[in-house]
């Protein structure tokens, strides 16, 4: 259970108070480091203004006990201008922090004036001094205990050569000493520590300044790619939310971002499907797993026409909320389909028969045509080789389709039989079709050889490797 305890919510206010008094900009994100930093600082600052001040002041206090007025004096004065500084925000953190360090450095000496306070004040001081020099680049960092080295060094030596002993100092000496081996050995062990946080954070800071540029860079490139790509490509998060679409898809499906917000809303306009159906499409194309095909979807255009896309989609990463973002390309294949369709309709519908064969010889498919002629159903056909049904020398019908393939076109004579024992003698018509880089086919035209003259029975084979 949750308790707002009252003195909680006020050290909540006054943390908050000074945090605003301190700082010019106090809602800086906190997984960065200069948050970090600045925390530091006000923690730093606080500490002396709650505590060193005070310490300054019955430090001066006891100057004056031991007749020391100006030393006094100057000390509380200094604290008071000191504390003026560093609640100045119009100041920048690091000036401050460079001034509490000279000022703690020059009146550290105080605390051998404490008896059994020493101890605490001494603690107190170099904690303060510890917390601000975070705030410092090593350079900075350098400086200071350079003064501060040097410092101690010529206090030290005039304290022993005697300059002092007209001082009530001097009776310290022992104390004094202790006090200058205390504060040089933490001094130095503080700053190997602290310059090497400081050269590991820079380091760091420096490595993720990098890695966030290339990121930007190859987020840039990739965003630049998709954006200019000739293929409809869109991004969305597996929510189903999308987050962009190139031009080629605004140009290839007509609906711009605005029109579709979602998949859902996209498939509900553009699929001619049952709900069932386009749910199981939507899962398929919010599927996380590593580069998947989603088949071919006939699709309304916002123009009211179909066209035929082939999907890929692949996972992209996360954004920035943990969102899976998933990328999407569709080949528009309305074209190539249609050329197919018009191909197969003719290839149906003609009197002429035709085979799809292989490089071996392996038929593929064949027209109703074709199954006429020879008496078999297309099923008895596909797998099986067109040797098969072939009632002479199977060798020399081999050896034709090895020439075929090596000459592009050849014609040659060749003896099927029909399902019901009736030989037929062909003279087979064959070309070479060149599809592609990849793809050859072979065109057969076969012609029934009857008495006297040439019927075009004509069987077409067509060959793919």
């Amino acid at each position: 259970m949750n308790v707002n305890h009252p003195k909680r919510k006020w050290f909540d206010l006054a943390s908050q108070w000074l945090t605003s008094k301190l700082v010019v900009d106090s809602k800086q994100d906190k997984s960065t480091l200069d948050y970090w930093k600045q925390q530091i600082f006000i923690i730093a600052i606080s500490v002396y203004l709650i505590g060193g001040i005070p310490l300054m002041f019955l430090g001066s206090y006891l100057f004056y006990q031991d007749g020391l007025i100006i030393y006094g004096f100057v000390q509380a004065t200094l604290a008071i201008i000191t504390g003026i500084i560093l609640i100045n925000k119009h100041n920048s953190e690091q000036s401050r922090s460079f001034v509490l360090l000279i000022f703690l450095l020059l009146v550290s000496f105080a605390v051998i004036f404490m008896a059994a306070l020493s101890s605490a004040g001494m603690i107190l001081l170099l904690a303060t001094l510890f917390l601000a020099s975070l705030m410092l680049e090593p350079q900075s960092l350098r400086y200071f205990f350079g003064l501060n080295l040097l410092i101690s060094l010529y206090v030290t030596i005039f304290l022993y050569a005697g300059y002092f002993d007209s001082l009530a100092i001097v009776d310290y000496k022992r104390v004094w000493l202790l006090h200058i081996l205390v504060t040089q050995t933490t001094g130095i062990g503080f700053s190997l520590i602290v310059v090497h946080m400081h050269r590991n954070l820079n380091h760091q800071n420096q490595q993720m300044m990098k890695s966030i540029i290339s990121s930007q860079m190859n987020q840039h490139r990739f965003q630049s790619a998709i954006a200019n790509s000739p293929v409809p490509s869109i991004v969305y998060k597996e929510s189903g939310e999308i987050v962009s679409l190139n031009p080629s898809w605004e140009k290839t499906i007509g609906y711009s971002l605005e029109d579709m917000p979602s998949l859902q809303v996209w498939l509900a306009h553009s699929l001619q499907t049952d709900k069932q159906e386009s749910q199981a499409i939507f899962e398929q194309l919010v599927s996380t797993k590593d580069n998947h095909f989603d088949g071919i979807l006939t699709l309304k255009i916002m123009s009211g026409s179909d066209i035929y896309l082939a999907f890929y989609t692949s996972n992209i990463g996360e954004d920035a909320t943990g969102s899976n973002l998933l990328l999407s390309v569709g080949i528009d294949l309305t074209e190539q389909l249609k050329a197919e369709e018009l191909y197969n309709s003719i290839i149906e519908t003609t009197s002429d028969g035709f085979f799809l064969l292989d490089k071996h010889g392996r038929i593929i498919n064949v027209n109703a045509t074709a199954c006429t002629m020879l008496g078999y159903s297309k099923e008895t056909f596909i797998g099986r080789f067109i040797t098969d049904f072939d009632s002479g020398n199977q060798h020399h019908v081999r050896n034709q389709l090895q020439k075929v393939i090596e000459l592009k076109h050849h014609r040659f004579e060749s003896t099927h039989k029909r399902k019901d024992g009736y030989t037929l003698v062909m003279d087979i018509n064959a070309s070479v079709i060149q599809t592609d880089d990849f793809i050859s086919s072979f065109l057969f035209v076969m012609l029934q050889i009857r008495t006297g003259r040439l019927k075009k029975s004509s069987i077409f084979l067509l060959m793919t490797p």
